[in-house]
């Protein structure tokens, strides 16, 4: 046990450096394998690939935080579809670009704006377009200035799950957008789909001038390169009607269709982009006492302990029910190793003699699912506050909790709880102690690559749920050898007696 135990600690720290943060940076890469750099602006949320003229050729959003793609993007989650540019102008003549101006400033809270500058002509038109990247955020703000023309188009197509994904348009005033024809005066534009096993958030690429614009949004042929041929494909589209010889400003959302997140970046209070269910509303309610506790304590460290004991106290009672039932069925192993060894042979003895065995003791043994599965919902809610929240802060040795731990230590607390919980709910049953231990080194090696907030959430609740679990083994075990006293003293009582048999019980089996 001892060298498996060893064997798996050793593999979850040799395959942590797959999970290492990347620092803000831009690069030059040959994201699609065609002979030309493209320049690349990497975050820990997302790498965006830009061509020569300012257009986005990949944007490879992150399923886990801080992932590091190592220039890497073949296969590599993508918000477009293969071979399809976006924010793309479309003007007539040769393209003559000039070298990408970028820069990368860093800010007190440890992230970074990421500028870049593309410059071209192309006909008799002068073309500039400026990206601002905050590391922190899925938005890029976007600035365009076209000269020489009298107005122009901005351009956006499909998504990378989805060529004909829901399409839409708001017009200022109204509260339902419409799906497809022209705006004159449109608030947003969006792109949204493409829920997965890989992705359950889905994707979403949702456009916000600064100022309303004329848009039309529907489908089109759209033409594309793949594997250097060129080949037309029916996707969603987006078109922006801009004036020449001005500066055009734009909020362009890139990511998880995900409330949490739109919520944070300011997108979901546009009407009609996104409908939340249930669990969403409940997210947003838990978000506003959150940001509440953070603002009085001042920080998310700290914010993150006392919602967490807060809510470990709201549901006790479904916790201690559930230790309950397990500590129950801890006390009633001996004799149902006993019964399982006498009825080997017999399953529907055995099965008969086990209920018999449960009823006599009071006991349910599904007792303790109904609680388990009872607080589902609300691990569900954390999760997706705690996974997509920008926390913007360190904590302690942390030095972003919107990002995994780079000393692995939180891991190693979180195995730490997962073993002792699992020592406290199968101790007299080794060979199942064994067993669970592999998942809890399961669970740790998916922690490695999760958030220090959500990490710190589960070690704290984790120690919290111990040390409940220890106390109601305690009760148990008392209540135990008081019903055993008892029963012992009847059973000395009825000696002699032929027509009285006593009740096997898990009391009189733990005297």
């Amino acid at each position: 046990m001892r060298k498996i135990l060893f064997a798996a600690l050793a593999a979850l720290f040799l395959a942590t450096p797959a999970f290492a943060t990347t620092n803000p940076e831009w690069l030059s890469v040959d994201v699609n394998q065609d002979g030309s750099m493209e320049t690349v602006a990497v975050t820990n949320l997302s790498d965006i690939a830009f061509n020569s003229q300012g257009e986005i050729i990949g944007w490879y959003e992150k399923l886990y935080k801080g992932t590091n793609y190592n220039k890497q993007y073949q296969g590599k989650p993508n918000l477009l579809q293969n071979g399809v540019h976006n924010s793309v102008i479309p003007l007539n003549g040769t393209v003559k670009a000039e070298k990408p101006e970028t820069s990368v400033e860093k800010v007190a809270d440890g992230g970074a704006f990421l500028t870049g500058i593309f410059k071209y002509t192309q006909g008799g038109a002068t073309v500039e377009k400026k990206y601002i990247i905050n590391s922190r955020r899925l938005t890029v703000q976007l600035e365009t200035k076209v000269s020489g023309v009298k107005d122009y188009q901005l351009e956006f197509f499909g998504l990378g799950g989805d060529a004909r994904a829901s399409v839409k348009a708001l017009e200022q005033g109204s509260t339902q957008p419409i799906v497809a024809g022209e705006v004159k005066n449109a608030v947003y534009a969006s792109l949204q789909c493409c829920t997965s096993l890989i992705n359950p958030n889905g994707q979403a690429i949702v456009i916000r001038p600064s100022q309303p614009i004329p848009a039309k949004v529907g489908t089109r042929q759209v033409e594309r390169i793949v594997n250097n041929a060129k080949e037309k494909i029916e996707m969603s589209s987006i078109a922006l009607t801009l004036p020449g010889e001005a500066v055009s400003k734009f909020a362009v959302y890139g990511g998880f269709n995900e409330l949490v997140r739109l919520n944070q970046e300011k997108f979901y209070e546009l009407p009609g982009l996104f409908q939340p269910n249930i669990f969403g509303q409940l997210s947003l309610l838990l978000i506003s006492v959150f940001e509440a506790v953070k603002n009085v304590v001042g920080n998310w460290g700290i914010a993150i302990i006392i919602l967490t004991i807060i809510i470990r106290m709201l549901i006790t009672p479904l916790l201690m029910q559930q230790y309950r039932s397990s500590a129950e069925m801890q006390a009633l192993q001996p004799f149902l190793v006993e019964i399982k060894e006498k009825y080997k042979e017999d399953p529907q003895k055995l099965q008969e003699e086990t209920m018999k065995i449960y009823q006599q003791n009071g006991i349910n043994p599904v007792a303790g699912c109904l609680p388990a599965f009872a607080q589902m919902p609300v691990f569900l809610v954390l999760w997706k506050i705690f996974s997509n929240y920008e926390f913007d802060q360190g904590f302690l040795w942390l030095p972003d909790l919107a990002l995994p731990d780079p000393f692995y230590i939180l891991p190693v607390f979180y195995l730490a709880s997962g073993v002792l919980s699992t020592w406290l709910s199968t101790r007299k049953t080794p060979e199942m102690f064994r067993q669970m231990m592999i998942i809890q080194f399961v669970f740790a090696f998916i922690y490695l690559s999760f958030p220090s907030g959500v990490t710190m959430y589960g070690v704290i609740g984790g120690f919290i749920g111990c040390f409940q679990q220890w106390i109601m083994l305690q009760q148990v075990e008392k209540q135990v050898e008081k019903r055993a006293a008892e029963i012992s003293a009847k059973n000395e009582s009825a000696k002699g007696s032929t027509s009285s048999k006593p009740v096997k019980t898990i009391n009189a089996k733990a005297k």
